[in-house]
């Protein structure tokens, strides 16, 4: 499910299970069914990156955090010690397997 406008979005759709079954339809509503391709295709196309770097409320990192551990000479290990990170996630930002929107 994807919402059709991403403006209109009160929660993502498997946020909503829990909720009264009234409001449940009404946000569910709002979302068409996609393909993973056309979900992805239509969220670049529409800019929408509301979840990307420093929105994710997961995210410890900036994006200038991300571009400095990419072109750091440092070790991978010496970039995690010094961003309080494990070893696997620099290596992931390094090889652009995470943050991959970001050119």
């Amino acid at each position: 499910m994807d919402h059709a406008d991403a403006s209109t979005r009160v929660a993502y759709p498997t946020q909503v299970w829990s909720w009264s079954r009234a409001r449940r339809e009404v946000e569910l509503a709002k979302c068409v069914v996609r393909c993973h391709t056309c979900h992805v295709t239509k969220s670049r196309i529409a800019g929408d990156l509301s979840l990307k770097g420093i929105r994710n409320g997961n995210a410890k990192l900036t994006v200038e955090q991300v571009r400095e551990i990419r072109a750091s000479p440092q070790s991978t290990r010496i970039l995690a010690d010094a961003f309080d990170m494990s070893h696997a996630q620099i290596w992931r930002i390094r090889t652009r397997k995470k943050w991959t929107w970001l050119e």
